[in-house]
């Protein structure tokens, strides 16, 4: 197994991480999830690891978007049953609006990287949501699985350049979501926790 291999099965573990996390935070009241945010994830995470896994280099690359479809799904059931969701908003129920749009158009396509790309958009969109609620709507969000989050994606982006075969689309989805989305949440949580 190549050190390519090694960091992007690392890098789906410590997703693991996150969502073991997240669960606990949920369970003791520490964090309010928004619907929008994860109905959104549920959805696009779905399509995202039909997508990614074609575009990624490796099949261990493409691991870490079925891992965490896996745990958003698991995560989505248990908010919803125990009722730990915020309320749902204009904005929400817009971005809900577009991951559909673009749901459709890839089905309509069938072009993995074009859809692979619009997905990334809407996950970036999908932070909005969560985002505002730590900002201006008393929501709470500990940042401890939204800075191991960052580090999953961060490692996964290692796993990409350190076997680099120039396929920056494959570099997407790491950075714009695992990064940039989770990196704000991350920096608003810290902010707000202080």
């Amino acid at each position: 197994m190549s050190l390519s291999d090694k960091l992007a099965l690392l890098a789906s573990g410590i997703v693991v991480l996150v969502y073991l996390t997240y669960f606990i935070q949920m369970v003791k009241q520490k964090s309010t999830p928004n619907p929008a945010t994860w109905s959104i994830w549920l959805i696009v995470s779905i399509l995202n690891s039909i997508t990614y896994v074609q575009v990624a280099d490796t099949k261990y690359q493409g691991m870490i978007s079925v891992t965490m479809t896996v745990f958003i799904s698991l995560l989505f059931v248990y908010a919803y049953k125990k009722k730990k969701f915020t309320a749902l908003k204009k904005v929400d129920k817009l971005a809900l609006q577009l991951t559909g749009l673009i749901g459709l158009i890839w089905l309509v396509t069938g072009e993995e990287k074009v859809a692979n790309i619009l997905l990334q958009g809407v996950l970036l969109i999908s932070f909005w949501p969560t985002i505002q609620g730590l900002r201006k709507e008393g929501a709470q969000e500990s940042p401890a699985p939204w800075v191991l989050a960052v580090l999953a994606y961060v490692v996964l982006i290692m796993s990409m350049i350190v076997d680099f075969k120039g396929n920056y689309i494959a570099l997407v989805y790491p950075i714009v979501n695992g990064i940039v989305g989770n990196g704000v949440v991350a920096i608003l949580a810290v902010k707000k926790n202080n």
